[in-house]
């Protein structure tokens, strides 16, 4: 009877924990879209949606330079041009931190190929929002291809947010590969 008794309770106390956890865990929503690029590509005359269409090669390429399995069916890219120029994109995307999506956008500056900035759009889980924070955030500004963009290397991962953060860092590493592979040679829009 104490067995079932205790079981029970306990089963009671991890069904009220788990409810206050999706409570915590509801998203904090920090940038619509439209507030995301405008934030991007405010010095843009137009802005366009470029479509992410290609083929195994360049998946594989993008996967090979980025250093993991890369996911882009969540990723939307658009293409911002001053006087017919393109001077950069806007890159929406989709990473997992512990077991949640984190909504991010990154500008990488045309041709530098640079991240021009990084602000989380989305933020669902319920611990490690202060990777919203300027002082995370601002680490990936100036990053490129050329940089690991890689935990204790050249980007200091958070206490309390490390999988937030890492999840950042892979997807950040994921845009500027993309950008070097596929974005880069497109025509403006």
């Amino acid at each position: 009877m104490f067995v079932r008794r205790t079981l029970a309770l306990g089963l009671l106390i991890a069904a009220v924990s788990g409810t206050a956890r999706e409570a915590q865990a509801q998203a904090q929503v920090f940038l619509t879209e439209e507030q995301a690029l405008m934030a991007a590509l405010s010095e843009a005359d137009t802005v366009h949606a470029v479509p992410l269409a290609w083929g195994a090669d360049v998946q594989r390429a993008i996967e090979n330079r980025a250093r993991f399995y890369a996911k882009f069916n969540q990723t939307h890219c658009f293409q911002g041009t001053k006087a017919g120029q393109v001077i950069g994109y806007a890159c929406i995307d989709n990473m997992t931190g512990k077991d949640r999506l984190i909504t991010y956008v990154t500008r990488i500056d045309h041709p530098a190929g640079r991240i021009g900035m990084m602000e989380v759009m989305e933020y669902r889980e319920h611990i490690g929002a202060k990777v919203n924070k300027p002082m995370f955030r601002d680490q990936f500004v100036g990053k490129s291809a050329r940089d690991p963009l890689q935990e204790r290397i050249d980007i200091r991962i958070l206490v309390g947010a490390t999988l937030s953060s890492r999840a950042l860092t892979m997807g950040c590493r994921k845009l500027v590969q993309m950008y070097e592979v596929y974005l880069r040679g497109l025509e403006p829009q």
